[in-house]
């Protein structure tokens, strides 16, 4: 799906209904708890974020449970709580005890929860092949490709052990580039994907994608929803 204007608009009624109130109700969960949860302050701030939970998790925020399901990159959101609750759920962040904020949020949560050690401090590169279990759902949401362009070995690494991938990809419509320093003093220059590159990626997974022909019907049309070049839009891929 492609988050525009248009659909916000269409599907702002189920949003406000279904998510909104999650998100307010497990903020007051975690500041019961003292537990920073700074995903959930995003999906309060932005309804753009809501409409993107909506159609990526809805199933498995209010029907299916019991799924065996992996995030990567999740962040600490009502979704944590919400899907930790219903299924057998995982999180593999790249988050680790020498950060200070998020992490801290992290330990507090696997510290503090019922369910506990849900989260794996690592990146998701470095998950061992002879230790990955296998899963009804791997789930990526707003991490790929333009926070981490290893999107087509994320593919290669994660589709034999699961059932279907869900992703949200962010990208950019123009040939957008910006300038890095290592810590070794080398000057990188980044360039984010465009569409062109999303495209080439679709078309190479063309046969696992499901509702493949709403993918680009409306690209043409499409306005975006920041001020910046910045698109999203959400897949589902089927094994």
């Amino acid at each position: 799906m492609w988050i525009t204007p248009e659909t916000i608009e269409k599907h702002r009624k189920v949003t406000e209904e279904k998510i909104a109130p999650l998100v307010n109700k497990y903020e007051k969960f975690f500041e019961k708890y003292n537990i920073k949860a700074p995903s959930n302050d995003l999906h309060k701030r932005w309804f753009w974020k809501q409409v993107v939970a909506y159609d990526m998790y809805h199933d498995l925020l209010f029907k299916k449970k019991n799924l065996k399901i992996l995030e990567i990159g999740g962040g600490l959101s009502f979704l944590t709580k919400r899907l930790a609750d219903r299924h057998d759920y995982k999180v593999i962040d790249i988050c680790n005890n020498k950060s200070k904020s998020i992490d801290q949020s992290f330990f507090g949560y696997n510290l503090k929860i019922e369910k506990s050690n849900i989260v794996k401090f690592n990146d998701w590169f470095y998950n061992p092949e002879h230790i990955l279990e296998h899963y009804d759902i791997v789930i990526a949401n707003d991490l790929f490709p333009n926070v981490d362009q290893r999107l087509y070995q994320f593919m290669s690494k994660y589709k034999p052990y699961t059932k279907q991938i869900r992703l949200s990809l962010t990208y950019h419509s123009m040939n957008s580039f910006w300038q890095v320093k290592t810590n070794y003093g080398e000057h990188l220059t980044i360039r984010p994907w465009n569409v062109s590159m999303i495209s080439e990626f679709l078309q190479s997974h063309w046969e696992f994608i499901d509702g493949k022909e709403n993918v680009w019907s409306k690209y043409e049309d499409m306005k975006e929803i920041f001020k910046s070049d910045t698109n999203v839009m959400t897949v589902r891929m089927n094994f």
